[in-house]
């Protein structure tokens, strides 16, 4: 009964933003750090893929799920797989869960519903954007989650909290790193090499997920023009926070309000 509540209260948090299948593809990239969930199966064997220098479990049994805002390099060795992805996210709420890829346990009733979405992928049809299997399948991934997954991180060093109270509090304003060194009392590369550490991505990539997720809060509550939203936020103007809003959602901040 538990699964099965859970399962419904995940899915209704859940909004799909990419779904695809490619029958054969030479998988190699460098993703940058992305504000949504990120999700990937092969139906071939059980096969090893390396994750930014670390081999994982890849393939029938097995999928991989990157959290958001975690960077990742990978390579298929030269092979090509059949790939299909989903690319999701949660209400704020939830997005800050796991700081690196994992590779996650696959049933067969799971892999049944994988090789049903690539089918439906593959047949042309626009159903997976209407239909409740994509979520579904998302729901079920982040269900495999433990607690440890969902455990709050250790503190980070003394000054690296300064600067994530000072992001937090001050996103609005044009922060950089020197800025931020000046006022934490710290040397850059000092502050960049702790700050990848204690909170797993760069300082630039934290503020600018602040940013985002303020941006769309505002855009959520309706009221504000584009044009504030990008002021209130930190961005230059309504062009450059819709080109970063874009690259982390996949959607311009107009398509994400009529969303909602």
């Amino acid at each position: 009964m538990d699964s099965v509540m859970n399962y419904h209260f995940f899915e209704n948090e859940i909004r799909l933003i990419s779904c695809a299948y490619y029958p054969r593809l030479l998988w190699e990239e460098r993703h940058p750090p992305k504000s949504y969930w990120c999700f990937f199966w092969n139906a071939e064997e059980d096969k090893s893929i390396r994750f930014s220098g670390e081999d994982l479990p890849f393939g029938g049994e097995h999928g991989v799920l990157i959290p958001p805002y975690a960077a990742y390099q990978v390579s298929s060795d030269g092979r090509e797989i059949p790939l299909l992805y989903l690319y999701f996210e949660l209400k704020p709420a939830y997005e800050t869960v796991i700081s690196r890829r994992k590779s996650v346990f696959l049933n067969r009733a799971e892999r049944a519903e994988l090789l049903e979405l690539c089918a439906m992928i593959l047949s042309g049809n626009a159903v997976p954007w209407r239909s409740a299997l994509p979520l579904r399948i998302a729901a079920n991934v982040l269900l495999k989650l433990g607690p440890a997954d969902f455990s709050a991180p250790e503190q980070p060093d003394k000054r690296i909290r300064e600067a994530l109270e000072i992001i937090n509090r001050d996103y609005a304003e044009h922060l950089d790193n020197r800025k931020i060194c000046r006022r934490i009392n710290m040397s850059q590369n000092n502050f960049l090499r702790l700050f990848q550490r204690d909170v797993g991505q760069t300082p630039h990539s934290y503020l600018n997920y602040i940013r985002i997720r303020n941006a769309r809060r505002l855009l959520r509550e309706g009221g504000a023009s584009i044009d504030e939203i990008a002021e209130k936020t930190g961005f230059r103007n309504r062009y450059h926070f819709t080109r970063v809003f874009k690259k982390y959602t996949f959607v311009t901040p107009c398509a994400y309000r009529n969303e909602k």
